[in-house]
């Protein structure tokens, strides 16, 4: 079939060229795909719903953290320590 699970490192794998790996579960008596993994565009996610983070956790962007966004439990911040502008 070309998917691997190896429960030692905590790897799935599909090792289909180009081959999606996508993880389903059961919504009320539907099943949904949570996430798909697009393995045709460098492993794209794509979230069937919300992506929610915790106070303090945040969403970095950028191979050096250059964008940060996040929420302190009271404020939220945008912190930008890249080059160049940010747009808003």
């Amino acid at each position: 079939m070309g998917t691997e699970i190896d429960g030692v490192n905590g790897i799935i794998k599909n090792t289909t060229s180009d081959g999606d790996i996508t993880i389903k579960g059961n919504d009320g008596g539907s099943e949904i795909s949570a996430l798909v993994l697009d393995m045709s565009d460098a492993g794209t996610a794509t979230f069937n719903h919300d992506v929610k983070l915790g106070d303090n956790s945040k969403a970095i962007f950028g191979a050096g953290s250059d964008l940060q966004i996040y929420h302190d439990g009271s404020n939220s911040y945008i912190d930008d320590a890249g080059t160049g502008d940010l747009f808003l």
